[in-house]
């Protein structure tokens, strides 16, 4: 087959047999190709994201202020919910089938008889989609670690870590230091390195010291508080509008929009975008006015995503134990006078008994789903490891699905208005179920 006939699928498919590892954290093998594609390197400010949880929020709220200021921007995310194209987007848009099926032939032609891993040949198309639509910035999450990732080829204006906690093990380390050391090569001597936590772990600071990076740091440069608008209130209840401030190394705004129209966590990932902001050289300057603007435009679909009230149903892509307490928290805030129900499928090599136990008794009825990957776990295995987390679970009143969709329908179809229905676990359990409601106009 020739290549230019390849579908998006087809393209899909073929890339996957190029390596004959998913993951070989290695930069050479992009580097050569990069430089068959760009020899004089890309024109456009980059700015990595890395971190455990959040880089994806983090990067659309940055994308989203950028294109509020005008600026020509690119984003670049993974994994995908539904569709692979939605790892590339510019403006705001999606890129097109085509246009990526052009970008994806680009690589293949580069990269002569150099193996690619299926993410490694995704990044590069996404350099070269960018470089095409002669962005002025691109904001390029990391995929997995940080120092040998492929998206840190490219040499950032500023770096940021959202924050770090126990996941990917088998790749990055069994140790939060040995994580951190992985995810801090984003950082660059002389460039600054945003830091969203405010307790990093010590090696962090060894490191920049060590390296001459300029550390901004959540907690100690910037902050952020959740305030009240006394000016704003919300049409329905007349109460006054939650708020929040942001207070920088030179700039402080007051009266922010919620980012996502969520609080928790959301706000250290969109402090941490600011303070990139402020990072920037002159030429990217974004007003308070984008800023506003940005935050409310910034969109994420899987992260504590409300498809419906009445009854609650949440899809969110929590995966390991930081990400599953944030879930947890957001729960706890929707006031539920009902039952709590729980979908949930999880990959084997995720700390999965951590995971859950954060949310653990909250859930008043667990079903889980199988993911039919090689990665995934069995529906029976995820019950196992809650009958250890609680011994008193009755196996008879647990839901197991060979289908999270069935699963989805079955459970929805027992809710009141007055209960809640959370849906958990991965980007496959999550990107099924927005695909299922996007169908059936839901979400």
């Amino acid at each position: 087959m020739v290549a230019l006939e390849r579908t998006l699928d087809q393209w899909m498919g073929y890339i996957q047999t190029l390596h004959a590892r998913e993951i070989d954290l290695s930069l050479d093998r992009v580097d050569s190709v990069l430089r068959t594609m760009q020899p004089e390197g890309v024109s456009f400010k980059v700015i990595i994201v890395a971190g455990t949880n959040g880089k994806g929020s983090t990067s659309e709220l940055l994308s989203s202020m950028f294109y509020a200021a005008g600026y020509s921007t690119a984003k670049y995310t993974s994994p995908h919910l539904v569709s692979f194209a939605e790892r590339f987007i510019i403006n705001s848009s999606q890129v097109s089938e085509p246009e990526l099926v052009k970008s994806l032939t680009e690589v293949e032609a580069a990269r002569s008889e150099v193996p690619l891993t299926f993410f490694e040949y995704g990044t590069l198309a996404a350099i070269d989609l960018f470089a095409k639509a002669n962005v002025d910035i691109a904001v390029m999450e990391i995929g997995l670690g940080g120092r040998l990732d492929a998206v840190n080829v490219l040499n950032p204006e500023v770096s940021v870590i959202t924050n770090i906690a126990l996941d990917h093990t088998a790749w990055l380390g069994d140790t939060v230091e040995q994580i951190a050391t992985e995810k801090f090569g984003v950082a660059r001597p002389g460039k600054p390195c945003v830091i969203g936590m405010t307790e990093p772990p010590a090696v962090l600071l060894q490191l920049a010291d060590q390296r001459g990076v300029n550390l901004i740091r959540a907690g100690s440069d910037f902050d952020k508080v959740l305030t009240t608008g006394e000016d704003a209130f919300e049409e329905e209840s007349g109460l006054p509008t939650e708020q929040w401030s942001y207070f920088g190394v030179e700039k402080n705004l007051t009266a922010l929009p919620l980012p996502f129209s969520q609080k928790g966590h959301q706000l250290d990932n969109a402090a941490a975008a600011l303070a990139v902001i402020e990072c920037l050289p002159p030429e990217f300057k974004v007003g308070d006015g984008a800023i506003k603007n940005g935050l409310r435009a910034a969109q994420m679909r899987g992260r504590c995503q409300l498809v419906s009230s009445e009854p609650a149903i949440v899809v969110d892509v929590s995966h390991n134990e930081a990400s599953v307490a944030a879930l947890a928290e957001f729960v706890a805030g929707l006031d539920i006078q009902g039952r709590t129900f729980a979908i949930c499928g999880m990959l084997k090599d995720k700390q999965i008994d951590r995971a859950l136990s954060k949310i653990l008794p909250q859930i008043d009825d667990w079903n889980f789903a199988t993911i039919h990957d090689a990665r995934g776990s069995k529906a029976s295995e995820m019950l196992t490891v809650v009958q250890e987390l609680d011994p008193n679970l009755d196996a008879n009143t647990v839901g197991l699905f060979d289908d999270v969709v069935k699963g989805f329908d079955a459970v929805s179809a027992k809710l009141t208005e007055d209960d809640c229905l959370l849906v958990f676990g991965s980007f496959f359990i999550a990107g099924d179920i927005i695909g299922h409601l996007s169908q059936t106009n839901l979400s």
